[in-house]
């Protein structure tokens, strides 16, 4: 693998990261801006929140449509931006007080802006899987039967079928595969990548016939799925480390430090929006659709939101994040081990000039977890929304 093109469009957020460092101010749905500790009449502290348009940040507006941010004192305003580089930048403006990220992109932007932080999770994803042609290969599903349910046997069968095997992808999806691989001592020379721009030009050649395989975008992979005639050749099961994301929100470490009970506030808030999503799947996916729909322009169904949240992307509750994502025992979903990792390769292909310190950028978000978790009424209050009936 040529260094430099491994994650070719984490660079290009980089760059666009940097151009963005002279931009213009963004604005809330209505066109106004509000800063976070104006209040109203009602004596709500006013929380603006940067969201892009992926499935799982949108848990704000169900949180704003449940008028679950009201519950905690706070009034949210959303603002949309195209992608993590435009909302990283509107946070360190000061335009927003918090905006969603992932752990890659957001580790991506830091060197070029050092006071942007972790501000909590928000999804556990595991929606990356390998795409095969029914006839051509086992469903990973079917290997698995066959071993008798064994998964270390079915994994190291499967991932030994890929030696010599050609796939679909963009640059940035080829460190799953070469991560997957290398867990039975393959390396990227004993396969081959056909590259392409973007996941959805790499789905189609696929669906013309070229490779062997193909894995890359949500909605491409769901689509291949829906149509018949492809499986899924493996998951979460075989993934190497790079196939664990978190998706997240970050903040500046200013807002953190100065506007610390705040934050706890909206973290909580966060938290009890995913109980109350759990008791409210459907409502919550009419809603998220809808807002989706709004601010992209195209059509987002319920269905595939729903899909999506309950199976692919699966919302960070108070239970995940202390079982996993802040879990220093767990060497595999701890925040530390995939921030640690990511760097790595950031600094291997050059995307980082140097490795960064990523209990700088995650320690206050752990603090703040903590801290949280020892609040026993912040906690009740939290777990009561399990029961939360949306109108």
């Amino acid at each position: 693998m040529k260094k430099g093109k491994r994650l070719t469009a984490v660079i290009l957020i980089i760059t666009l990261f940097m151009m963005l460092c002279a931009g213009c101010g963004s604005e809330t749905r209505d066109g106004t801006k509000k800063s976070d500790d104006e209040k109203g009449s009602d004596g709500l502290t006013t929380v603006n929140i940067g969201i892009t348009p992926y499935s799982m940040y949108v848990i704000w507006a169900i949180a704003d449509a449940w008028d679950i941010d009201k519950d905690y004192g706070l009034d949210i305003q959303l603002s949309s931006f195209a992608g993590t580089p435009q909302g990283a930048q509107a946070c360190i403006r000061g335009d927003v007080d918090i905006s969603s990220a992932c752990v890659n992109e957001h580790l991506a932007c830091v060197e070029t802006c050092d006071n942007l932080v972790n501000f909590s999770p928000c999804g556990d994803f595991r929606g990356f899987f390998f795409v095969g042609r029914e006839g051509e290969v086992a469903s990973w599903d079917a290997l698995l039967e066959s071993h008798d349910g064994d998964i270390e046997p079915a994994k190291e069968e499967r991932l030994n079928e890929f030696k010599g095997s050609s796939w679909c992808v963009i640059p940035q999806r080829k460190a799953l595969i070469v991560d997957a691989i290398s867990q039975v001592g393959l390396t990227s020379a004993d396969v081959n990548f056909i590259e392409f721009a973007d996941d959805a030009k790499a789905c189609e050649a696929f669906l013309a016939g070229e490779g062997d395989y193909y894995t890359g975008g949500d909605q491409q992979q769901m689509a291949l799925m829906n149509m018949g005639g492809y499986v899924n050749a493996g998951g979460t099961d075989i993934l190497g480390p790079s196939g664990i994301w978190y998706d997240t929100f970050v903040c500046t470490r200013e807002f953190m430090e100065e506007k610390y009970d705040l934050a706890k506030t909206i973290y909580e808030c966060q938290l009890a929006t995913v109980d109350a999503f759990w008791n409210n799947t459907q409502e919550a996916a009419e809603v998220a659709s809808a807002y989706l729909t709004e601010i992209t322009g195209s059509e987002y169904s319920v269905k595939d939101w729903l899909e999506m949240q309950t199976e692919w992307d699966i919302y960070v509750s108070l239970e995940d994040a202390e079982k996993y994502f802040f879990n220093s025992s767990d060497v595999n979903h701890y925040w530390k081990g995939g921030a640690d990792y990511n760097v790595q390769l950031f600094v291997e292909d050059g995307t980082l000039s140097k490795p960064v310190d990523t209990e700088y950028y995650y320690e206050q978000s752990e603090k703040m977890f903590r801290d949280i978790l020892e609040d026993s009424e912040a906690v009740d209050k939290i777990e009561s929304y399990k029961t939360f009936k949306a109108l």
